[in-house]
């Protein structure tokens, strides 16, 4: 607990690139490229941990994987301001399971191959002014086809300071 990660480069080909387990609290990357390549693992994988912080970073996966994966009992965890990216159709850019209060605050989330963002019996969750999906015709949506998240042009952005609920964003 209470680490900082700073201008780093955080790569694994063969597992998860940055694992916070059970009990991790209040760490912060910052500035950093944080990237995995292994097949079904994740750049960035929470687990049971709590409180922590990505700022100004490019999470990515190479492979078959998922970029962000936030695994239930994880809570109140903020992406801020990054960039996060995959290009998987059995991947998620951005994946949050059964916990609540995690932050996506103005950060972009692609996955032109499958789902940009996944949010599954999450509480809570808050998106602002984040580009959830977008591919090369500009569109973005959720699958579940609520017309409120089906956006369409160049910038194919959330609407601001919105909850997302329960569902998923896949580009189609």
């Amino acid at each position: 607990s209470w680490n900082a990660v700073t201008w780093s480069y955080i790569r694994n080909t063969g597992g998860h690139a940055a694992y916070l387990t059970f009990g991790s609290k209040n760490n912060t990357i910052s500035q950093s490229t944080v990237a995995s390549a292994g097949v079904n693992y994740r750049a960035l994988y929470l687990s049971g941990s709590s409180s922590n912080t990505v700022t100004q970073s490019y999470l990515a996966h190479a492979s078959s994987g998922d970029a962000v994966y936030i695994a239930d009992g994880s809570h109140y965890n903020s992406i801020v301001q990054s960039t996060i990216a995959v290009d998987y159709n059995a991947g998620y850019g951005y994946f949050v399971g059964a916990s609540s209060g995690n932050s996506l605050i103005q950060s972009w989330v692609s996955n032109p191959a499958g789902y940009a963002a996944f949010l599954a019996a999450s509480a809570g969750h808050v998106a602002t002014h984040s580009v959830c999906a977008i591919d090369a015709d500009g569109v973005a949506g959720y699958s579940a086809g609520d017309p409120v998240y089906l956006i369409r042009g160049v910038a194919g952005a959330c609407a601001a300071a919105q909850t997302i609920p329960v569902g998923a964003v896949r580009l189609n």
